[in-house]
């Protein structure tokens, strides 16, 4: 079993990074996104070794970006399975219109932009999220069987964002802007997850 250092510096090493399934010169297709390993991925999206990572009009299952940091940009597809553990999202972030199933984003440094985006029985569990003035965050995004325990996001927008049957218990939405929320059924949901910012509506829809 490799510890998160070592997967981290595996890709320091050119004859790993060279014999990687995935692409170094294009996007990659469906059929190469498949369960592919990419613990502890430097600079995904933006750097070497995968300047052009990016997952377009594809359902994918099983893809590991664990331990990672770079730019991840997902539009018109579905991920499933996939886990994001301790990633480290670089700013130019992007989920369009995308779904997101079973996911596991927990610990995770969350700095980035969905907009009409779907989570659903995903995994935030004391991740953070650095949207600094609130440039960063979620427009038109559902949020069903989430769980969201003892996360700490900061400088986030929620602009017309659904919360149902999600577990917030000790969440916290410091500092942000949320010009529209919709819960139901979510446990720990009350208005001490808000801390700070600008809260304009939240809506109880039970």
């Amino acid at each position: 079993m490799l510890t998160k250092t070592q997967l981290r510096k595996r890709w320091a090493d050119p004859e790993f990074s060279e014999n990687i399934a995935i692409p170094r010169d294009r996007p990659p297709t469906e059929a190469e996104l498949q369960g592919v390993d990419l613990r502890g991925i430097p600079k995904l999206g933006n750097g070497e070794p995968l300047w052009h990572f990016a997952i377009h009009d594809s359902k994918s299952a099983g893809i590991d970006f664990s331990f990672g940091d770079g730019c991840l940009v997902v539009v018109g597809s579905e991920l499933i399975d996939t886990r994001l553990e301790e990633f480290k999202f670089d700013r130019a972030t992007r989920f369009n219109d995308a779904n997101f199933i079973r996911c596991d984003f927990q610990r995770s440094r969350l700095r980035l932009n969905a907009t009409d985006s779907h989570f659903i029985n995903c995994d935030f569990g004391l991740s953070t999220f650095a949207g600094g003035h609130s440039e960063y965050g979620f427009t038109r995004c559902t949020f069903t069987d989430c769980s969201f325990r003892s996360g700490r996001w900061s400088g986030t927008f929620f602009k017309a964002c659904t919360f149902e049957s999600c577990d917030l218990t000790q969440f916290q939405i410091i500092d942000s802007v949320v010009t529209c929320i919709k819960h139901r059924d979510c446990v720990g949901f009350s208005d001490d997850i808000f801390s700070g910012g600008d809260i304009r509506t939240v809506i109880d829809i039970a």
